[in-house]
């Protein structure tokens, strides 16, 4: 009952774990947490990262697909630039050549 109470407060954001800790009857934070880990799975700074991210709209899906895109752009840029060296090298080779 107590954690569950926990998780409300984490998720409202108007408190940190320690004082949610207190709120809560726990005298030993560190308890707090592993008790609170043991029972919905994730640390409570990690609940609360989770409940933030989920009001602001993003989520650790999106920052992947974020990470994804940037990889992809930086192989086309590159892909890019080593077709205007061969541009390059080419015309070089014309004009050398005549």
């Amino acid at each position: 009952m107590r954690l569950k109470q926990a998780a409300t407060l984490l998720a409202d954001k108007h408190h940190n774990i320690t004082e949610v800790a207190a709120l809560t009857g726990f005298t030993n934070t560190t308890y707090f947490s592993t008790s609170f880990k043991e029972m919905f799975g994730i640390s409570p700074s990690a609940y609360m990262e989770r409940y933030q991210n989920e009001e602001s709209g993003e989520s650790s899906e999106n920052e992947g697909d974020t990470k994804n895109t940037e990889s992809n752009n930086n192989r086309e840029n590159k892909g890019n630039n080593d077709e205007e060296k061969d541009n390059t090298q080419n015309k070089n080779s014309q004009v050398t050549s005549d």
